[in-house]
């Protein structure tokens, strides 16, 4: 049986297997599968559309109930809000194992209409289930959904030549905050005290659902920001390169001008892994007129939020292109998120060395 990559299934794969097979042709959707396009455009009415993401829903009691539930709200919902209509609804389907009590499902199930109440959002549908077959993490599926005029929704798609290339946060966000949070006593072989905290409490910081927020308060989305999309699978490099092929442009990143959190790079050198290339739920990687970058930049920071000018969008001919430590080189996809494998591999080695809590340097990235 052949072993596939963990994590989103590679692009050769989706456009071999999934894009080709979509089921029946429907003129009401303007917007469906494609690289970079994480949300779906519907046409509703005559000038409203329907915008909808699915996602893989993964609640970890480790994590607790309220924080790993309010995860998961965001990792949804921000699907939806990157395309300039914030999320109203969402629908959840879950897998509980038998052994899931009644009083943690009753903790589960606030947490999770907590985490949407917060956000403004209604949950519509519920479908749960116990099952022999399930185990710990819960596990299911979440969609995300909005409604708007047809004139407010903008896509990876949408980029335009001399656009400037933004960045909110940094690098490796998620990552950052999830494997400290799930492998503390591993990563204190190297981390201190100190560090581990600062890497957990990066946790608050997952979601662009306030950025995009602050965007529309002050009337930024399309008149100023023309394309957002959240960098999960890939990372920022992963999410640059989405809009850049969407768009059917060119680009030039300066990856030495995104910011990386002393602790972040502590950790992903440990493991040989560059922090660009890793998922990174927070960071919202943008394009916008170089004449709105300045007060975007300014309604963004005034809330705390750090944003990053990273590049600018070319003519196709001219390249996708990529500057770090001051080397000039193409600009790929990273491909299988190397998040996904380092995972794996830790939760294995917490099973087996817990006791010792040893982790060694094992070169993730270029592992075959």
């Amino acid at each position: 049986m052949e072993d596939f990559p963990i994590g989103k299934i590679s692009p050769s794969l989706f456009h071999d297997i999934i894009y080709p097979a979509l089921g029946n042709p429907n003129p009401k959707i303007l917007v469906g599968p494609n690289t970079g396009m994480d949300m779906a455009i519907v046409r509703v009415g005559q000038e409203d559309v329907l915008v909808t993401s699915t996602d893989p829903v993964v609640i970890r009691p480790e994590l607790g109930w309220r924080d790993s539930s309010w995860f998961a709200v965001q990792v949804v919902a921000s699907d939806v809000a990157v395309s300039g209509i914030m999320p109203q609804v969402m629908t959840f389907s879950l897998v509980l194992p038998a052994s899931l009590a009644v009083a943690d499902l009753k903790d589960l199930w606030q947490a999770l209409s907590d985490a949407c109440h917060k956000e403004h959002i209604q949950i519509a549908n519920v479908r749960l289930m116990y099952s022999d077959y399930a185990t710990f993490p819960v596990v299911g599926a979440a969609t995300a959904i909005a409604q708007g005029h047809q004139s407010h929704y903008i896509t990876p798609a949408d980029a335009s030549l001399g656009d400037e290339v933004l960045c909110t946060k940094g690098a490796a966000i998620q990552a950052t905050a999830i494997l400290a949070r799930l492998f503390s006593t591993e990563l204190r072989t190297f981390l201190s005290a100190e560090e581990t905290f600062e890497a957990q409490s990066l946790f608050e910081q997952i979601g662009v659902l306030q950025d995009v927020r602050i965007l529309l308060r002050h009337n930024l989305v399309k008149k100023g920001v023309s394309t957002m999309h959240d960098a999960t699978e890939g990372g920022i490099l992963g999410a640059v390169y989405e809009i850049a092929v969407a768009s059917d442009l060119g680009v030039e990143l300066d990856a030495d001008n995104i910011f990386v959190y002393p602790v972040t790079k502590k950790i992903f050198d440990h493991y040989y892994i560059d922090p660009l290339s890793v998922i990174s739920e927070g960071t919202l990687v943008m394009t916008a007129r170089s004449t709105f970058v300045p007060i975007i930049q300014q309604v963004l920071e005034e809330e705390g939020i750090l944003c990053q000018s990273i590049g600018r969008m070319t003519d196709k001919a001219h390249g996708r292109w990529i500057t770090q430590n001051n080397m000039r080189k193409p600009l790929y996809h990273p491909g299988s998120d190397p998040y996904w494998r380092l995972m794996s591999t830790l939760r294995q080695k917490s099973l087996h060395v817990k006791s010792r809590g040893e982790i060694g340097h094992t070169d993730f990235h270029n592992e075959t």
